[in-house]
């Protein structure tokens, strides 16, 4: 081709424009629409593979690191249960302690209101009123009332504290 008729080509296709068929320009737009889906699944695609890559090269570091979180989260568990099991158990410990010495208190005003009627009734130092102390204090001492009050007393310094 001479460059004359090269020229006269060109002149022709600039002027005039190329006249394709409509069913190219239709072949056109099937491959870019499909082009853009294939590019935009291949995008997603190959995102999802790299995280899943990433998570498989650390799976190892990460599984350590849920297995020592785990286990502090069970320590500080088991801690808070053993704090709260030690409470508990101190106050009952304590409730018992003040049951126990509830019950001697009222033994002993009980007798005492006993005795305090009988010398009211025979007031003075006769025979009579010395046999009625002997016999509340034989009674009190048979039932071990002070005994376990000075038992209790004991146990109770020590656990009937402020600090729980």
């Amino acid at each position: 081709m001479s460059p004359a008729e090269l020229e006269l080509l060109l002149r022709k296709i600039l002027g005039e424009g190329i006249q394709l068929h409509a069913s190219v320009y239709l072949l056109f737009v099937a491959i870019s629409v499909i082009g853009a889906g294939v590019g935009a699944y291949g995008g997603a695609y190959l995102k999802r593979r790299a995280e899943n890559l990433a998570t498989k090269s650390d799976f190892h570091s990460l599984l350590a690191q849920l297995r020592s979180q785990t286990r502090e989260v069970e320590e500080i568990r088991s801690e808070i249960a053993n704090a709260g099991w030690i409470h508990q158990r101190r106050w009952d410990l304590k409730r018992e302690l003040y049951w126990h010495l509830l019950e001697i208190l009222e033994e002993i005003k009980q007798k005492g209101r006993w005795f305090a009627n009988a010398l009211h009734k025979s007031w003075g130092p006769t025979p009579e009123t010395q046999q009625l102390v002997d016999a509340f204090a034989k009674h009190m001492l048979e039932r071990g009332a002070i005994e376990k009050l000075l038992a209790y007393k004991g146990v109770a310094g020590m656990i009937l504290t402020d600090d729980l």
